[in-house]
């Protein structure tokens, strides 16, 4: 006899661990052996518990598990809207498999509701999403004005700005005075 199946009264409650301890069974040649077998239950996909945006072109997905590595980093599984298209990478995180950051090849617009379809991605345990949309807005606002001088303006901004269009005059006017002379 190799199997038993055991009905339980109470069901197994998704993504929880258990152990099963189990005395008094007898091996063919009338041994016992009290042991306990812990395992891991779990049916339900992972979710997406948040979005976080890096910088004008990368996000990262928080999971709400760890995710299956060779399907999570197949770009094809993401899908955003806007233009934007599929990642140009899909990479895990080194030491947190729970997180995903996807690179874009064009930047998101700020003010922009950009909608990401996930499809195909699986936990560890391969449970996988079918397809789920999750939202997020690429917002990149100044946070605090201060004037220096009547011909200085320093300007904090809530979050990191890439240089290269923080230090472009043209991305910058003032009412009736028009583009400043430098941004450094």
């Amino acid at each position: 006899f190799g199997r038993i199946a055991l009905k339980l009264g109470t069901p197994l409650v998704s993504e929880a661990f258990y152990t099963l301890n189990y005395e008094n069974i007898q091996d063919c040649s009338g041994n016992n052996a009290p042991a306990s077998f812990e395992f891991y239950y779990d049916v339900l996909p992972p979710s997406v518990s948040s979005v976080i945006i890096n910088s004008f072109d990368e996000i990262t997905l928080l999971f709400s598990e760890q995710i299956n590595e060779s399907i999570a980093e197949t770009e094809s599984n993401f899908n955003a809207n806007n233009g934007l298209g599929e990642p140009g990478s899909a990479q895990l995180d080194n030491t947190d498999i729970s997180k995903l950051r996807l690179n874009f090849e064009s930047d998101f617009q700020p003010g922009t509701v950009y909608e990401l379809t996930i499809t195909n991605v699986a936990d560890t345990l391969n449970n996988a999403i079918t397809s789920i949309l999750v939202e997020f807005e690429y917002l990149q606002s100044v946070d605090t004005v201060v004037v220096i001088a009547p011909n200085l303006i320093d300007l904090y901004f809530d979050q990191e700005v890439e240089a290269s269009s923080a230090e472009n005059t043209l991305n910058y006017s003032l009412e009736e005075l028009g583009n400043p002379a430098s941004a450094v």
